[in-house]
C-alpha cells in the first residue's frame, strides 16, 4: 500500500506503539485488558477487522506465523488466556 518497512523502527511508529500500549485512553489498550479478563463481547478495532479480512479472503495461511496464529484463538476464543500466552512462550521461545 506505500508503506515504508522501516515506518515502525521510526520515531512516530515507537511513539506510537508506547502509546497504544500504555496509555489507559487508547482502544487498543482497553481492548487488550478486555481480552486479558476473558470478555470477547463488543469488541472492535482495526486489528479485529484486519484478523477477519485475512480469514475471509484467505489472504495466507495464518499457519505459518503462530504469534498471528495466538492472537486470532484469543480473540475469537478469550478463554484461559494467560494460559495460550504462557504456551506460546513455551512454543515458540521455550519459556
Amino acid at each position: 500500500m506505500g508503506g515504508l518497512k522501516s515506518s515502525p523502527y521510526r520515531l512516530a511508529g515507537l511513539g506510537d506503539l508506547i502509546t497504544t500500549a500504555t496509555s489507559e485512553n487508547s482502544h487498543h489498550h482497553t481492548l487488550g485488558r478486555k481480552l486479558a479478563r476473558e470478555e470477547a463481547g463488543n469488541i472492535a478495532g482495526e486489528g479485529v477487522h484486519t484478523l477477519e479480512m485475512v480469514n475471509k479472503f484467505h489472504l495466507f495461511d495464518t499457519r505459518c506465523y503462530p504469534l498471528f496464529e495466538l492472537i486470532q484463538n484469543i480473540v475469537n476464543r478469550p478463554v484461559n488466556v494467560r494460559q495460550q500466552i504462557a504456551g506460546y512462550l513455551q512454543h515458540v521461545y521455550g519459556l
